[in-house]
């Protein structure tokens, strides 16, 4: 695998999530002052037996307008929070690599683990800098026959804030829901 940016990005994200109906969805858009729109392409590795998401580890190759970025993410929080906290670790490739062997990159966990593409999820997203460290995502996620909506709320300063800028917002995070990827293999498992 040849990665193109040596610098990886290292970075711990915190955010809220939860999925949207329709409704919902169409709500949100119409309120928040969107700034960019695009298209992301997420190609999730995982061995046959998903050993990386049993062990709280997504693994994915994000397309962009011709970008490729290898991510890496895993849990460093494990509390009741209603936000999710993960280490993400980010490198530019060159290609989608037909494998990814995860102890070049994870020197965190003791695995000698080659992950396999499983498949790809499309997400047409809508991006809003909300407030000084806080950034919103609603998205329209394709995977399988699937179809969902959902909006993240990213955040680098008190979970205070952006409670109260959801609360301003009429927008109510009720409980964790599920990642893109273990939605993702929920379809991948029925499938195969």
């Amino acid at each position: 695998m040849q990665l193109i940016d040596q610098e990886d990005k290292d970075c711990i994200e915190r955010e809220f999530k939860m999925l949207l109906t329709p409704k919902d969805f169409e709500l949100i858009r119409k309120v928040l002052p969107w700034e960019k729109e695009y298209r992301q392409i997420n190609i999730y590795f995982d061995t046959p037996c998903c050993l990386l998401h049993k062990r709280g580890i997504t693994c994915r190759v994000r397309s962009v307008s011709g970008i490729h970025l290898l991510q890496i993410k895993y849990p460093i929080l494990s509390d009741d929070r209603m936000y999710v906290s993960r280490r993400e670790l980010e490198y530019q490739v060159e290609e989608i690599p037909p494998e990814v062997r995860i102890s070049e990159l994870l020197t965190d966990f003791d695995t000698s683990l080659v992950a396999q593409p499983l498949g790809s999820l499309t997400t047409y997203r809508k991006e809003c800098l909300a407030s000084p460290g806080i950034t919103v995502f609603l998205d329209q996620n394709e995977y399988g026959e699937q179809r969902d909506f959902e909006i993240e709320v990213e955040f680098t300063g008190d979970e205070k804030e952006v409670l109260l800028f959801l609360q301003k917002h009429a927008i109510t995070i009720t409980k964790k829901s599920k990642g893109k990827y273990s939605r993702f293999l929920d379809t991948y498992r029925k499938e195969v």
